[in-house]
């Protein structure tokens, strides 16, 4: 078993509350300079800036999991990871059918870039990537399994777009393969234990980079045998020895 850095919950300048500077090649680059070997790439509501992710990635030894940060029907983020493009592929065309038509203001939201590899912006998307899609949280997350994905419910801690605050409670009856908390809660044994519900879900710890900076903080760390989404996967499902470990130091 090998123990490796990762974070499984990063924006591009595609989210338009991505800053311009996350670029495919500067997440890259940064993700180097922090000798992290995993990281999923989870825009709102949309994957097409991913391919050029992994493409910077090409000559490097760094794990990129094809992934979405979803806003349900009911406003709960959370984020829908894949093994293979083709998969997120198939996933963005159901997401795309569902997205309310509602032009971006970039004045306002921000500008979503659809970039190459190198940063270069190749064109802007248009419909405003920060609304709720029309799919129920059960509805996103069947959808991401029958597609060979997991799905994890984003920062749970926070007030806003939150399973915990917006639904008062985890779903027993939605399969999620883990629970993410934000890099604001300093003690996440002690989070974890004043909510009875969690005790029974693997939880990872993630940046939610927006900006090259944030991706400074990353403190999970994940147990496998070689680099590869289905290893990853399995150590988030805590499989076969496989396992997440939360650096809280």
């Amino acid at each position: 078993m090998m123990m490796v850095t990762g974070d499984l919950h990063i924006h591009t300048a595609l989210s338009p509350c991505g800053a311009d500077e996350m670029t495919p090649i500067n997440i890259v680059n940064m993700a180097e300079l922090l000798k992290a070997k995993v990281l999923a790439i989870t825009d709102h509501n949309s994957s097409e800036n991913i391919e050029s992710v992994i493409r910077a990635a090409m000559e490097k030894n760094l794990l990129i999991i094809p992934g979405m940060e979803v806003t349900t029907k009911e406003e709960v983020h959370i984020l829908c990871l894949f093994k293979d493009v083709n998969a997120i592929k198939d996933f963005q065309r159901i997401v795309d059918e569902r997205l309310p038509d509602t032009a971006n203001r970039p004045e306002v939201f921000g500008h979503q870039y659809i970039m190459d590899w190198r940063g270069r912006v190749l064109r802007e998307k248009k419909l405003l990537l920060l609304n709720a899609v029309q799919l129920t949280l059960e509805k996103t997350v069947g959808l991401t399994k029958e597609l060979g994905g997991i799905c994890i419910p984003s920062h749970i801690d926070r007030p806003h777009y939150s399973l915990l605050n917006n639904l008062g409670f985890i779903p027993g009856d939605i399969e999620f393969a883990a629970l993410e908390v934000s890099n604001r809660v300093d003690d996440v044994d002690s989070f974890v234990s004043k909510h009875e519900e969690l005790k029974n879900y693997s939880i990872i710890q993630s940046t939610d980079a927006h900006c090259l900076k944030d991706m400074v903080y990353m403190k999970t760390r994940f147990v496998i045998k070689e680099l590869t989404c289905e290893e990853i996967f399995m150590a988030i499902e805590n499989q076969e020895g496989r396992r997440v470990v939360i650096n809280q130091t």
